[in-house]
């Protein structure tokens, strides 16, 4: 497992999730993409992942795949391998 920053913190999952928590969530995304990313990648409007349409999932898909490279195949500095306790 990894462990991001003070982000995940910031981020809203209660149940159900509503359009203002969801706007909140998106923003945290957006930041982070531009003050951490080498490249920043989102290239998204809120109404586009609010809405997606079928014409979107590409780039969205192509957006989930840069995180991953960053996070699990070519981790940047931000991304810190959680410690594991022993004997557990």
């Amino acid at each position: 497992m990894l462990v991001l920053l003070p982000f995940i913190s910031d981020i809203h999952l209660k149940e159900p999730v509503g359009i203002a928590e969801s706007l909140h969530n998106l923003s945290l995304v957006k930041d982070f993409c531009t003050g951490h990313l080498p490249a920043n990648g989102y290239i998204f409007t809120a109404e586009d992942l609010l809405y997606a349409s079928d014409s979107i999932k590409p780039s969205l898909l192509a957006f989930l795949t840069q995180l991953f490279h960053y996070f699990f195949l070519a981790p940047l500095d931000i991304v810190k391998p959680r410690v594991k306790l022993s004997g557990k």
